[in-house]
């Protein structure tokens, strides 16, 4: 039986065995390379960054969180259930979330210990409520695997704000460090990212089109050719690389590419696993192996 506390209502602890017992999620996650995360965790300047991002998450978005409106059943209900939706998908207790105007609709930040979401209140009028499964969906996926705090640290590295500068002194000599596996492991994570939230909306064109309109920001995304888009971006994406010009990307994977991956999960023995579907007959899934291989193709700089 649900519990309701304050309003709210919440899986009871007895139904929370049950769903986990009775369905043991298997992990949609990119297999990350061992030396990324070995060389990412056990830095000597983790546990000084952890306590400056600490410092830095309650600084810097502390008030915002604590003035701006929660997310939840008694204010935009739409919203709550949107959130409710993908944490039960992803097996996570609701994030904390609040409604604030952000750029790029959904942003996620925080510390090993505390993460939340800002969710715009411009996603209801620009998307679907499947399309807002798979943006609010890739949010939770990074709190569901634990990356929030290299999210976090990522997003700091570029944010040129005085109340930064002390983060960003410890995480240029991080870059310095492991530079190359934070970068790989931010490509990766965009991946996994987008896997969970096509979990969450369950739709791969639905998908793609979320993912379109949210990287670039265009409205209109079904007059777009997709096929035609993707033809013409990988073709300028080989100009500009064969140009040393690809070294911009190297932290970020390019879109097409984030629609190639998730098409690739999609057609994968994983995605059919973890959805419960029925195999399609007379089509070949892509086994683990195939998928991790064809993905660690794509995600090369």
């Amino acid at each position: 039986m649900a519990i309701r506390y304050l309003d709210h209502e919440f899986i009871s602890f007895q139904e929370y065995i049950q769903e986990a017992e009775r369905e043991k999620i298997t992990s949609y996650a990119h297999p990350i390379d061992e030396w990324m995360i070995r060389t990412l965790n056990s830095n000597v300047l983790k546990p000084w960054l952890n306590k400056a991002i600490d410092s830095l998450v309650s600084n810097k978005f502390g008030t915002d969180l604590a003035s701006m409106v929660p997310i939840n059943q008694k204010s935009f209900p739409e919203l709550f259930k949107i959130l409710h939706h993908c944490a039960k998908t992803l097996r996570i207790p609701i994030p904390h979330a609040v409604i604030k105007q952000v750029a790029n609709i959904a942003y996620s930040a925080g510390t090993d210990e505390y993460a939340f979401i800002y969710i715009s209140p411009e996603i209801s009028r620009l998307f679907s409520t499947q399309e807002a499964y798979f943006v609010v969906g890739r949010e939770c996926g990074h709190i569901a695997l634990d990356q929030i705090f290299y999210v976090t640290l990522a997003r700091f590295l570029i944010d040129e704000d005085a109340d930064t500068k002390s983060v960003n002194l410890l995480a240029s000599k991080l870059l310095e460090l492991a530079g190359d596996a934070l970068k790989a492991w931010s490509r990766r994570s965009e991946v996994t990212a987008d896997r969970a939230g096509l979990l969450c909306c369950g739709d791969i064109n639905i998908a793609e089109n979320a993912l379109l309109k949210l990287l670039t920001g265009m409205s209109n995304v079904n007059e777009v050719n997709i096929e035609d888009y993707l033809k013409q971006a990988e073709a300028l994406y080989e100009f500009h690389e064969s140009r040393k010009l690809h070294s911009l990307l190297k932290s970020q994977l390019p879109v097409p590419k984030r629609i190639k991956a998730l098409r690739l999960f999609a057609d994968s023995e994983l995605y059919y696993q973890l959805v419960h579907k029925p195999k399609p007959r007379g089509k070949t899934l892509l086994s683990q192996e195939e998928l991790i291989r064809q993905i660690n193709q794509l995600v090369q700089p």
